[in-house]
């Protein structure tokens, strides 16, 4: 099967790509490693986004540069037909000298099964054995 890739935008603008390649069927959550499209993306970038836009922060370490954020309205995703993923809220997280993961929630069971069955399937699998 070929990976799927989803684009990221912010403010309309492609902060990267993701795989969204880890799921969680049951609560309707998907998440992946972010693939930045510009190398000034990270600590830095999303600490001054979310000071400009009044995001509250989950978890803020400057000394280790590493971030999480709460849900970012702007922050939208599309598959490869662009059509946006929606659920009922997303976030940011990782360090700089490491990774940052993309999170998306509480996706509704018709858009989970028609994009994601690869995640259903892997779930599914842990119980039939």
């Amino acid at each position: 099967m070929k990976e799927k890739i989803y684009k990221i935008l912010l403010d309309d603008k492609l902060l990267g790509t993701t795989n969204l390649e880890f799921g969680d069927p049951p609560m309707g959550i998907v998440f992946g490693q972010i693939i930045f499209a510009e190398s000034n993306f990270g600590y830095d970038f999303f600490k001054q986004y979310c000071i400009d836009n009044s995001i509250e922060l989950q978890t803020d370490y400057p000394n280790d540069k590493l971030i999480s954020t709460r849900q970012i309205e702007k922050l939208k995703i599309y598959n490869s037909e662009n059509i946006e993923i929606v659920g009922v809220g997303n976030n940011v997280e990782g360090m700089d000298s490491d990774i940052y993961t993309l999170t998306i929630l509480g996706i509704d069971s018709e858009t989970y099964k028609l994009e994601f069955p690869n995640h259903i399937a892997e779930y599914e699998q842990k119980f039939n054995n």
